[in-house]
């Protein structure tokens, strides 16, 4: 029972620190007062932070040589921030050319 109990904690103390790091570096003051602002502000965080997370992933399933999963960490990231760095308009373009290919616009 003891060593199920580690496992949980040993998966569950890095999110929780992940989410302590987000709080404590959004801009509360920009939320506050200006919308836009501040969420362009805490969208520049989040794509920092997933560029760290892409970053740590891919070097630690390199030293331990593991090359699909650095392909997929690589491909999805990228995905990700494509999103992250284009906003609404790149999603919007990214559905609309998918329903034209699908059902031929």
């Amino acid at each position: 029972m003891k060593k199920r109990t580690f496992l949980i904690s040993k998966k569950l103390v890095p999110l929780f620190l992940l989410a302590f790091v987000v709080i404590a570096l959004s801009p509360d003051i920009a939320l506050a007062y200006d919308f836009k602002n501040g969420a362009e502000n805490t969208l520049d965080l989040v794509k920092t932070v997933l560029l760290i997370a892409i970053i740590v992933i891919a070097i630690v399933a390199f030293a331990r040589h593991e090359m699909s999963k650095i392909f997929v960490v690589v491909l999805v990231g990228s995905i990700l921030m494509f999103f992250a760095s284009g906003g609404p308009d790149a999603v919007k373009n990214v559905g609309s050319a998918l329903v034209e290919f699908f059902l031929g616009g």
